[in-house]
């Protein structure tokens, strides 16, 4: 699998959609964006975005369990800000301001 040599733009697209893969990616990056949408048709922006953070501390925890990664304290800290970001953006709102 290999794209032609050429720097002529229709000539590596006409390459790129003969590929399977590029059909497939595609259809991933569509089923994505119909998830990313009814995601946002049952909840808040703020909190969606939010909840998309924890990739980066699965990403890292399975880095260390696949990989064998090094996992210091500074990326402790980093996955401990992360997850006190999405706590604090996802509880509810308290105080006199408080929507109902």
């Amino acid at each position: 699998m290999s794209l032609p040599e050429s720097n002529d733009p229709r000539i590596l697209i006409a390459a790129a959609v003969s590929l399977p893969l590029s059909w497939f990616l595609l259809a991933m990056l569509l089923t994505q964006l119909l998830l990313w949408l009814s995601v946002l048709k049952h909840h808040e922006l703020s909190r969606a975005q939010a909840m998309t953070s924890l990739s980066y501390v699965g990403v890292a925890a399975l880095s260390v369990v696949w990989l064998h990664e090094a996992f210091g304290w500074r990326s402790g800290l980093s996955i401990g800000l992360i997850l006190f970001g999405v706590a604090l953006v996802s509880s509810p709102p308290r105080g006199p301001g408080a929507a109902s």
